[in-house]
């Protein structure tokens, strides 16, 4: 069975063809993948989104008995899409940009003005929140309790702690700098989600827990726990 709005749903995230037009020194934006206007192109992607969510589910319902091997390859397939981004904290890169002038010249991306650089960065934040966003509502929409498993059910670790002291956790491995991927940079929200899964817990609201642990009296309260277990570790194996 052909689904067609789950393909092109993906095509609008494997693409990334600005056109510009180049007078000499002067350089003026003219569309992102054919848009002109961001809130049209975030529109545009959301509806899409939600088509392809529909045709999603019928292709797990059509597959029956791999309902979850299904939902694995979908989750791996979705990743993969998100990888071709690099969200950094001064512009967001799609891997596949592809800058063309009137003239069919291809232009590179750092020899363009910040106010253009910029402009592409917006669309290019929208497409990349596009995606995580399809990876959330798809998880939810199947069931608010699965999280991705591999088909061998590789990961069956438990966190037996509260979410809290596993968000304080996150948050720190995170402003440490010590988690990183391979082929770029890893955004906050990209390694709660990781642990989330690996965990199968749910950790959805980690930004106001966040924000309730900053505001506490101790906001390392687990982390100075980590810390007396560790003291009581060395002290029991100098004995």
């Amino acid at each position: 069975m052909n689904y067609p709005n789950w393909h092109a749903f993906i095509k609008m995230h494997m693409k990334a063809n600005v056109f510009v037009n180049k007078y000499g020194n002067t350089i003026d934006f003219v569309s992102y993948n054919k848009f002109k206007n961001l809130n049209k192109y975030e529109n545009r992607l959301l509806s899409q989104g939600n088509l392809a969510l529909l045709d999603q589910l019928e292709m797990i319902k059509a597959n029956g008995q791999n309902v979850q091997i299904q939902k694995a390859i979908i989750i791996n397939e979705l990743h993969s899409i998100s990888r071709e981004f690099n969200v950094s904290s001064e512009h967001a890169i799609h891997r596949r940009l592809k800058i063309q002038s009137q003239d069919k010249k291809l232009l590179e991306f750092d020899d363009l003005p910040d106010e253009i650089k910029n402009k592409i960065s917006h669309f290019i934040e929208i497409q990349y929140s596009s995606i995580k966003s399809f990876i959330s509502k798809f998880n939810v929409e199947n069931s608010s309790s699965f999280k991705f498993k591999s088909p061998n059910n590789m990961y069956s670790l438990k966190w037996n702690g509260s979410k809290t002291n596993l968000t304080e956790l996150i948050h720190v491995l995170y402003e440490s700098g010590n988690v990183t991927k391979q082929n770029g940079l890893l955004t906050k929200k990209e390694l709660f989600e990781n642990m989330e899964r690996f965990f199968n817990v749910d950790l959805r609201s980690w930004e106001t827990t966040i924000t309730k642990i900053a505001n506490r009296d101790n906001p390392t309260r687990f982390l100075n726990q980590l810390e007396e277990k560790m003291s009581d570790y060395i002290t029991k194996k100098l004995k």
